[in-house]
């Protein structure tokens, strides 16, 4: 992994390391919304995971663009749009099933040289961004 990595292909290196070396497996950009995600990957029968959703994937990963549209009134509203990127303009926020694979991720995402920050708790995502 080369410093000219795009930062989501460093955040898809570590997190494959995890993989390799411990039990816990991810998904990324999977599902819409949190509930979705957990729900999907229960349904696949996929325990000690960590994951983040279209959502997140977007506020992290995206550039908001504002659209100038017109109504039928030819009123002019604001509308928005996401450009992805593979560069971390936000915080990523990844879910999880069990706080050990919460663990695993915080500890790989900071060795790859990522800002992890995390409370500890079930109650929280783990969040991660570029120093």
């Amino acid at each position: 992994m080369s410093e000219r990595d795009s930062d989501r292909k460093r955040i898809s290196t570590a997190l494959d390391r995890m993989a390799e070396h411990t039990p816990t497996s991810w998904r990324g950009d999977y599902a819409c919304c949190q509930t979705c995600l957990h729900y999907e990957l229960s349904e696949e029968g996929v325990s000690r995971y960590v994951a983040w959703h279209r959502q997140s994937d977007e506020g992290a990963f995206g550039i908001e663009r504002e659209l100038d549209v017109a109504d039928d009134d030819f009123e002019s509203l604001a509308e928005f749009d996401v450009e992805k990127t593979d560069t971390l303009h936000d915080w990523l926020f990844l879910y999880f099933d069990v706080l050990v694979a919460a663990e695993d991720a915080a500890l790989f995402l900071r060795e790859a040289g990522f800002v992890v920050e995390w409370d500890g708790t079930a109650s929280s995502a783990v969040a991660v961004r570029t120093r």
